[in-house]
């Protein structure tokens, strides 16, 4: 019954920095959208089934917050934030949300350096994430595969010095091409561009150009897919992982989940690195397939491209969400902001260093277009910074990731559907640009530089 198919606009230009706008806050086409109403989600009522090496410090590890744990603000002065968001949001006594907002949206603000939770607003709802799936991917792929990343590692070392990756060139096993080469890699922006490295360092064998050095061409999907939304990338990286990266501990997959995937994989290294629990019984949320994306070309000419992980599925990964709090429109590939929540804690207080700076470097990446969400627009009026990913897919808005602001780290989640109004409230509003509209603040804005408080 459904078929799962995205709408987020796939990238297509050829080089990074510049794509260009699509419009993404106000461009929205529901004839199109409701061909495809199966695979958009929602708001949905409450689960039926129950640096940059400064952009993220190094902190010690800390169990993730449970939801009991961080219902309530650990200190007293809190203001309560919930109730004035609620009251410039809206409500809607007849809605299907345990908050009642007027709108299909879920907020989730937290205190990384006071370690409590500020806001929470239907958290525990599934919504569908839309492109908001590809940071988890990225620091999956980075946490598995480090021999394509990480110069410092053992991983790294011993792959780069094997022969037959090599194509049996010592040109390509060489100090000197591996000064060069870590060099490069050690900026994550360069990754997108990683075939202008190889052809600039391109042997020659008997006058002619011998072979491209290709073993660490995947860097360039991962940048298309984390900073610029690409989504073909982001099924090129999944099945990458899932065939060139095993996981240390075997993954538990139960067989009526479909055994082991790429789908599979994801969802079970997803739940153990956020800490995100389930009953006995309970559905799980995550990633249910990454089949066929469905976009229209500059004619309004509906094509579709097939993904590296067509066919595969998580079958245990059920919990949806809701169109419009329709029972007769369910959406899976659905998380509720608890979940990005626990994702982008636990991403905080990781030991790994390694992981943690290079997924900063590439979350911070402030590309114009498909890939620049709310929460990076709102950093650059605050001069703030922002490690985050968006999701954006017909009337599905998206936001997700940690923000600095001036030192103090906060993350922030907002999960919505056909909530264009909510998410301005929150954010503000913005051109397609990028740049402010009008001076209001927004909630978010006004919480994060304490104005909020004196209310």
């Amino acid at each position: 019954m459904f078929a799962l198919l995205s709408l987020h606009q796939p990238d297509s230009s050829p080089a990074p920095h510049r794509i260009k706008m699509a419009g993404w806050l106000h461009d929205r086409n529901p004839s199109f959208f409701f061909l495809l109403i199966l695979l958009v989600s929602g708001c949905s009522p409450a689960p039926q089934q129950t640096a940059l090496p400064q952009a993220i410090p190094v902190v010690s590890p800390t169990p993730v917050p449970t939801q009991d744990s961080t219902s309530t603000p650990n200190l007293s002065s809190t203001p309560d934030y919930d109730s004035i968001f609620l009251e410039t949001l809206g409500g809607e006594n007849e809605s299907c949300l345990p908050d009642k907002t007027g709108q299909c949206i879920g907020v989730y603000v937290y205190d990384l350096d006071n370690d409590q939770e500020l806001v929470s607003i239907n958290a525990d709802i599934p919504f569908q994430f839309a492109s908001a799936f590809k940071g988890p991917l990225l620091v999956y792929f980075l946490a598995n595969c480090k021999k394509y990343w990480d110069t410092t590692s053992p991983e790294w070392n011993a792959f780069f010095l094997e022969k037959d990756p090599a194509n049996n060139i010592d040109w390509y096993m060489s100090d000197e091409y591996r000064q060069a080469l870590v060099e490069y890699l050690a900026d994550g922006t360069n990754w997108g561009v990683i075939g202008r490295f190889s052809a600039a360092h391109q042997v020659s064998v008997n006058g002619e150009d011998g072979p491209l050095d290709g073993r660490y061409f995947i860097l360039e999907q991962v940048y298309k897919m984390a900073a610029q939304s690409n989504n073909a990338a982001a099924g090129s990286v999944l099945e990458f992982v899932y065939e060139n990266c095993p996981a240390d501990q075997t993954p538990a997959i139960d067989p009526k989940c479909g055994d082991s995937n790429a789908i599979t994989e994801f969802n079970w290294w997803f739940n153990r690195f956020s800490n995100v629990e389930y009953g006995n019984g309970e559905p799980q949320r995550g990633l249910y397939s990454w089949d066929i994306i469905v976009d229209t070309d500059n004619d309004g000419n509906a094509y579709e491209t097939r993904m590296a992980t067509y066919g595969q599925k998580d079958n245990c990964a059920k919990q949806y969400a809701l169109l419009a709090c329709s029972g007769d429109l369910p959406a899976l590939n659905a998380w509720t902001a608890r979940d990005l929540f626990k994702f982008y804690y636990s991403l905080f207080h990781s030991n790994d260093l390694g992981v943690k700076n290079a997924a900063a470097n590439i979350f911070r990446v402030d590309n114009a277009g498909p890939s620049r969400g709310y929460m990076k627009n709102m950093a650059r009026k605050m001069g703030a910074e922002a490690a985050s990913k968006n999701g954006y897919s017909g009337f599905i808005l998206a936001d997700a990731g940690i923000m600095d602001v001036h030192g103090h780290f906060y993350v922030i989640v907002t999960l919505s559907y056909d909530a264009v109004n909510s998410m301005e409230a929150l954010y503000g509003r913005y051109n397609a640009s990028g740049g402010p509209v009008g001076e209001a603040k927004g909630l978010l804005q006004d919480l994060l530089e304490g104005n909020l408080a004196l209310k």
